[in-house]
């Protein structure tokens, strides 16, 4: 039996429970986007440790494991147990791997899994160490097969604190934190390319005691559960997940046969087990003939010199929603027509509570990644959520997502790819160069406010509805923008131009809810390099629009959330191909072309660019 994956990685957080949920905790939501989450997965009885950590290792209820505090304590787990750990099962048919534990509640080493069975084993006295026992893991043994690290500050906070509480929270995104460092090492070598992802907790809290658990309360019970990695389907089925099937699903991922004696089981749906069909993957039929029509339209349009971009807008995303199936296509697009980059056109995600909001940005965004193609963000009026503050009236701004973590969440990562506006990189903005199409893609930020909070709490400007482009965006633009000194053929080169409000709202038809402050002095200078000017793309006005300005084409594109705005928009079904659009930009300076090829509800389109030539 083949595995999926090359590696497996499992992290524990002990009394988590649900309550990840509660707060933000952008590296878990970062490692998991793109795969299944559920915040509704059931423990064992009793909710205590040692059953629910015995049941995940060994994928059997406790009564039939028979492990419990004391006895994982004071006794070794029996070698000859017809429910062995998965652990053990990958020690059985590969003797040689390395298998690594790190655990911050020593019982899981000494007592719960069997002796021999990891053969790179830490017990840590604090959540922090497991930072630098990771290190030294992967300075020595970056080869490791399986490795699984527990962390226990969070159930201690629940004890001394009470589950639930706001220093129960501060733990989970101290521990957030830790996996972030964690994380980082493993991606820095490359380590999270191929391997399967599990985060689980094996408990919750709270709930017959505010500081206990160990109840059948649905609060000690529930248990969030999550899977990412190669083969992991999101759209997995309505299935129950429990805490005894995260041994299987290990097993299954590293090509082991499961004991017929686990009552654990690999969730229905989890994993894509239908062949991929042409490369879709679980991608619905309905997208299957509009990809393959896309593709050919797209290379037949493709040549050594044609920029090609990937543009996609207006999401309004919700966690696990039909936006990840878009995603998906344009990922299956990316890897057939090799885009120069794929631009995320602004308003991301709905607005809602700020940890909803940022756990359905970071889903998105992930699942857009593909390698060797980066993504390029455009800051939208909906992305700092800070409508939500404002329509509750709840005279703050708690629920706000601030510049400085827009950066370090989407735009931190294109250091070196991209050129931002340097000592103001929370600007979000920046260009990005294609040498050998002579091409700059440049992306604007239209909601370029001052984000200073008043003394009522509220923001003294609004992203929702103030739309500006700063003073300094504007010498950057008049500077930078257009200065291809230094570079090969610098005479040549050309511009497009990405911004999520237009810049000018004259001309238009949809959502036109305000000018952008500073537009017209930004227009200027763009009219004053008019000839090294491709086209001006907008997203915002949920509307397709091709029209000009001072010889500069100008182009709108529809949403791809699932509902229509103007009457004479296309509609926009959800489960059928209307439910995406997705623009793939050719230029083709040669023939003075720009072509847009739709995938989903609306049509192509084909701009002359001859005029932009000088």
């Amino acid at each position: 039996m083949k595995g999926l994956a090359r590696r497996v990685i499992i992290i524990g957080l002990d009394g988590a429970g649900n309550m990840v949920k509660d707060t933000e905790t952008p590296n878990i939501d970062r490692l998991l986007a793109g795969g299944f989450v559920s915040y509704e997965a059931r423990t064992v009885l009793p909710t205590i440790s040692g059953e629910c950590w015995g049941s995940m290792f060994h994928g059997v209820q406790p009564k039939l494991h028979g492990l419990t505090n004391e006895v994982a304590d004071t006794q070794k787990y029996p070698l000859d147990s017809p429910y062995p750990s998965f652990m053990k099962l990958l020690r059985d048919a590969e003797p040689e791997p390395v298998i690594a534990s790190l655990s911050a509640w020593q019982p899981i080493n000494d007592g719960i899994i069997e002796e021999g069975a990891a053969n790179y084993v830490a017990n840590v006295h604090a959540d922090r160490h497991h930072v630098q026992k990771v290190g030294e893991l992967l300075e020595t043994h970056p080869d490791f097969r399986l490795l699984f690290i527990q962390f226990d500050g969070i159930d201690g906070a629940g004890h001394a604190f009470g589950y639930g509480t706001p220093a129960y929270l501060d733990i989970i995104r101290e521990t957030d934190g830790y996996i972030g460092d964690i994380s980082s090492m493993l991606e820095q070598r490359g380590l999270l390319d191929g391997s399967l992802i599990i985060m689980l907790a094996d408990h919750g809290g709270g709930g017959a005691d505010p500081n206990g658990h160990g109840s059948a309360h649905p609060q000690d019970v529930t248990i969030f559960w999550g899977c990412s990695g190669p083969g992991v389907s999101s759209a997995i089925a309505a299935e129950d997940i429990c805490i005894t099937d995260t041994a299987a699903v290990a097993a299954y991922a590293l090509g082991l046969e499961a004991p017929e004696l686990w009552s654990g089981r690999v969730p229905q749906g989890l994993f894509r087990t239908e062949p991929e069909q042409d490369g879709f993957g679980d991608l619905p039929e309905y997208y299957h003939a509009p990809l393959r029509e896309a593709i050919d339209k797209v290379r037949q349009a493709q040549d050594e010199e044609t920029a090609t971009l990937i543009y996609y807008t207006d999401a309004h995303h919700k966690t696990g929603g039909n936006q990840l199936r878009v995603a998906q296509a344009i990922r299956h697009l990316a890897r057939e027509i090799a885009p120069d980059c794929i631009v995320a056109g602004g308003d991301w995600s709905e607005n809602g509570d700020k940890a909803d909001v940022l756990r359905s940005q970071r889903e998105l965004m992930s699942a857009l990644r593909v390698d060797g193609c980066p993504v390029l963000p455009v800051k939208g009026n909906h992305d700092d959520n800070s409508i939500h503050d404002f329509h509750r009236k709840w005279k703050g701004a708690n629920h706000v997502i601030f510049p400085i973590e827009a950066y370090n969440d989407f735009y931190s990562k294109l250091e070196g790819t991209v050129s931002f506006d340097k000592g103001n990189e929370t600007g979000l903005y920046f260009y990005y160069d294609l040498p050998e199409k002579k091409t700059r893609v440049v992306v604007l930020n239209s909601i370029d406010i001052v984000y200073q909070v008043n003394r009522d709490g509220m923001l003294e400007q609004n992203g929702q509805w103030e739309y500006a482009f700063s003073d300094r965006q504007l010498h950057w633009v008049k500077e930078h923008v257009f200065d291809f000194s230094g570079l090969e053929n610098e005479d040549e080169w050309k511009t497009v131009i990405f911004s999520h409000v237009p810049i000018l709202q004259r001309e238009l038809t949809g959502y036109t809810d305000g000018e952008v402050a500073n537009g017209e002095k930004l227009w200027k200078v763009l009219r004053e390099n008019r000839s090294r000017i491709s086209a001006c793309l907008f997203g915002h006005v949920h509307i397709d629009q091709v029209y000009a300005i001072d010889e500069i084409p100008l182009i709108t594109t529809l949403n791809s959330v699932s509902y229509k705005n103007f009457p004479e928009s296309p509609d926009k079904i959800r489960d059928t191909i209307s439910e995406a659009v997705v623009d793939i930009v050719t230029i083709n300076y040669a023939k003075g072309e720009l072509l847009l090829t739709r995938l989903g509800a609306g049509e192509d389109r084909q701009i002359s660019i001859t005029s932009t030539n000088g």
